[in-house]
């Protein structure tokens, strides 16, 4: 990651040993937080049972790339079910890199990030997430624990996420829209959408009446 002055055009190493960022944004003390993809297992090293992580980015750190997954060394039985890997390096900056904010439970899944560094809608510093595999965005709380407060339909492919003084948007191009998250005035919450209340309400209409029936239909039984 570098830093580059729009005045100067000079740039600076702020950090390395990172791969594959995939959406990153800056939280209230101005420090980096970025999604970085981990390794599927069809890559050249067969790497097995790597995760997406969720990373906070301080300068002049190496976060372990090669070597290194999720703060874990490649050598690590946790990703391989034969022969340990090797090291590709032959000397290490940091014997023990640091590790994520948070790890998820599946790779290359974890897509765009926003933090609402103001608390204007979550709690401040409250980072938020597109899952692509799961179809939601997420919300991920100082305490570690993230929630989903968004499904997203099954055609949905989230491209960015963005937080500012308006409301939260979502750019999804699967679904060739742009939500407007915005918190309303008069209750403790998000304000979604027409859209997507009707969706909602749609929904819990159908599962209802599909109970319904099945219910008459087993006392007539």
């Amino acid at each position: 990651i570098y830093e580059l002055n729009l005045e100067t055009l000079k740039t600076k190493l702020i950090s390395h040993g990172i791969r594959n960022i995939n959406g990153w944004d800056l939280n209230s003390e101005n420090k980096i937080i970025a999604v970085v993809n981990g390794v599927s297992d069809n890559t050249v090293r067969k790497i097995k049972n790597d995760k997406d992580y969720i990373y906070l980015i301080e300068e002049d750190i190496w976060y372990g790339w090669p070597d290194y997954l999720g703060g874990d060394p490649i050598t690590s039985p946790r990703f391989t079910d034969s022969e340990p890997h090797k090291f590709l390096l032959k000397d290490h900056i940091d014997k023990n890199p640091s590790g994520p904010l948070y790890q998820y439970n599946y790779v290359n899944s974890l897509k765009a990030l926003a933090v609402d560094k103001e608390g204007r809608y979550l709690e401040k510093d409250t980072i938020i997430f597109a899952d692509k595999k799961n179809k939601g965005i997420y919300a991920l709380m100082k305490n570690g624990y993230s929630k989903e407060i968004i499904k997203l339909s099954e055609d949905s492919n989230i491209e960015k996420i963005t937080v500012n003084e308006k409301g939260i948007y979502i750019l999804d191009s699967g679904e060739g829209a742009l939500y407007e998250i915005i918190k309303s005035e008069n209750m403790d919450g998000f304000k979604l959408p027409y859209e997507i209340w009707a969706f909602i309400i749609t929904l819990l209409l159908s599962i209802t009446i599909i109970v319904l029936i099945k219910n008459k239909k087993i006392k007539r039984l």
